[in-house]
């Protein structure tokens, strides 16, 4: 295999092959343009499984139950609400993000269930405020 090549800049160089180091696959239509060592399925198989590591992170970080009834049962039905609606970074839980970045934010929220969660916009609503 002959890997002495232009790039895309017109510089000649080695050029790495396309190889998944997940699954093995080669074909460069199943890869993102200058992503060479994870397939598109297995890039977003890990991007999936970073965001299911940092909320469980997120939800230890706050208590692991709901801060108002306790209920822990279900991690999907917890909440991060923010107690001020005007402190709140809209990107600060996107992906991609570091440890420090989330804490910050999480500092300006309570943990609630879906519940709980609800009955606070519900009270807010009744008390004049938007939220």
């Amino acid at each position: 295999m002959n890997l002495e090549s232009y790039g895309s800049s017109g510089k000649k160089g080695i050029v790495k092959p396309y190889l998944c180091k997940e699954c093995g696959e080669t074909d460069p239509g199943n890869f993102y343009s200058k992503q060479k060592i994870h397939c598109k399925k297995c890039h977003s198989k890990g991007a999936h499984q970073t965001q299911i590591n940092n909320r469980l992170k997120a939800v230890e970080y706050k208590g692991g139950c709901c801060q108002q009834c306790g209920y822990n049962t279900y991690i999907g039905a917890l909440a991060f609400h923010h107690l001020d609606p005007t402190q709140k970074d809209p990107v600060a839980f996107k992906k991609n993000k570091n440890w420090e970045v989330y804490k910050t934010e999480l500092d300006k929220c309570v943990l609630l269930c879906a519940n709980c969660h609800a009955e606070e916009h519900e009270r807010i609503r009744k008390a004049g405020r938007v939220a």
